[in-house]
């Protein structure tokens, strides 16, 4: 449910206040303030704000498929990647809560009691119930909060995360804008990770946004239970189990019961102390990159994906925009049922729809002049595509070139490019399928041609293999069975 609640609302920040903010006004522009406002035709765009409103680019898709709308969104808008990795062994950390927001920060405050929520993150490694009260506090009428969500290393099987994985998720912002994240230290009490108190400033004083950044991140404690050696919390594995939070030995290290704090020095010193911060988690802020699988299950056909990215520069990008997907994605040739791009965002209104070509495992979108573009963030829409029958994270790849047409006499034409004019390969946020745990979530392939039975593509932790039924409505007879495969006859 957690999963579910957070890809609303990341996609609710990327569409950013998109249909409900376009009847709001109050009072005059001022053009940075992240809601719509005077005489604005969008959010912090248009009537006498500097920034122009960007509008949908028309182009030619499948007649079934219906595309997302984005106007109304300020060109300021820029898109981050954070990337935490836990680079050392001395401790789990639990998945995050995060929030973008100007002002106070919504997490917490230095001196101020843990909310009840917090306290279920620091002391249980519970990010949902932060979730869940800053959802509330989300509205289009709100300048404050602007967009929330949690996060995990591995977001198909929430947990914590161990040595070496990175927690990945990516917010819209505009100048001005704060991030703070928090998760938990989870070989301590109450103890928990985060950025500054004020939050991280996701632009610099010009407006730049703070891309290849790296995060400083603080240890704080909670406040609401004992604290104690870390060598305690390190023998007993993750969290003590003594009533109160009570030390290993019985002695109390500190006692702390109050508001939110960094963490005391002296924790940091003696026999065993805690580590600090920065040798224990990596956190980066990185250029904008998501392909948002829709519907995002598991072996789905005919499905689509959103991509978004962040260009450095709108000028001199050239005529081709390609896709590498990672292994199992399929792509659809001909017809109705082709694979076909829609524009969506940051492209000029004159911009053809692009011809699609598809080799290997890369789309590419093809023009024969170079692409204006009208802001440095763009969106675009890819159809009818087979998703991998697997949640594994895999690596995409998003470049742009400049290709100019040859002839080859009786042999045709051909396309010469140039090197990537712009490029990124990252592991996205979104960029895998979920519902790996569930029951029965197999794939049909196709009907044994002598016995007749149906054969499944199924997979178990990650690992393929396939499976054979009587028939797929032997299999839906009984979608939940405590062992997916003991259906009669199952082999």
């Amino acid at each position: 449910m957690a999963r579910w609640a957070s890809r609303s609302l990341c996609v609710l920040a990327v569409l950013l206040w998109v249909g409900v903010c376009g009847a709001i006004t109050t009072g005059p522009a001022t053009c940075s303030d992240g809601i719509q406002d005077g005489d604005e035709q969008g959010v912090d765009c248009g009537g006498s704000c500097p920034n122009p409103c960007l509008s949908v680019a028309s182009s030619s898709v499948a007649p079934e498929t219906s595309a997302v709308t984005l106007t109304g969104v300020s060109a300021s808008v820029r898109r981050f990647e954070i990337a935490v990795q836990v680079i050392s062994d001395a401790t789990p950390v639990s998945g995050l809560a995060w929030a973008v927001f100007r002002g106070t920060n919504p997490l917490f405050q230095l001196g101020r009691n843990a909310s009840r929520e917090l306290m279920a993150l620091a002391e249980d490694g519970d990010p949902t119930q932060l979730l869940a009260s800053l959802q509330q506090a989300l509205s289009p009428w709100d300048k404050v909060l602007s967009s929330v969500g949690v996060a995990y290393a591995t977001p198909a099987s929430p947990g914590p995360s161990m040595v070496n994985q990175t927690t990945r998720f990516a917010v819209s912002a505009t100048p001005g804008d704060q991030l703070s994240f928090v998760m938990m230290f989870q070989r301590s009490n109450d103890f928990f990770f985060s950025t500054a108190p004020a939050g991280y400033s996701l632009f610099d004083a010009s407006g730049n946004p703070m891309w290849n950044a790296s995060i400083p991140l603080f240890l704080y404690d909670a406040g609401t239970e004992i604290d104690q050696g870390y060598w305690a919390n390190y023998y007993l594995g993750q969290q003590s189990t003594q009533p109160g939070g009570g030390s290993f030995s019985g002695t109390v290290i500190t006692q702390q019961l109050g508001t939110v704090a960094l963490l005391n020095d002296s924790l940091y010193t003696g026999l065993l102390p805690y580590p600090r911060p920065e040798t224990v988690l990596l956190a980066m802020c990185n250029k904008g990159f998501d392909v948002i699988l829709q519907p995002n299950s598991r072996g789905y056909e005919g499905g689509s994906v959103l991509v978004e990215f962040t260009f450095d520069t709108i000028f001199g990008l050239g005529n081709e925009i390609h896709l590498h997907f990672p292994p199992d994605f399929t792509f659809h040739r001909g017809n109705a049922t082709a694979t076909g791009a829609t524009l969506l965002q940051g492209f000029a209104p004159s911009t053809p729809a692009p011809d699609v070509l598809i080799q290997n495992s890369t789309v590419m979108l093809q023009w024969a002049a170079n692409v204006t573009f009208s802001a440095a963030t763009v969106f675009f829409q890819l159809t009818n595509l087979g998703f991998p029958n697997n949640c594994l994270p895999g690596l995409f790849t998003f470049s742009t070139k400049y290709c100019t047409t040859h002839s080859s006499g009786g042999a045709g034409v051909y396309r010469d490019c140039s090197s990537p004019t712009s490029f990124v390969s990252a592991v996205v946020p979104d960029g895998a399928p979920t519902q790996c745990t569930i029951c029965n979530a197999c794939k049909f392939l196709y009907t044994h041609p002598t016995t007749g039975e149906a054969v499944f593509q199924c997979e178990d932790s990650g690992v393929s293999f396939t499976r054979r039924s009587p028939s797929p409505d032997a299999m839906a007879a009984a979608p939940c069975a405590v062992n997916p495969y003991s259906l009669p006859g199952y082999g």
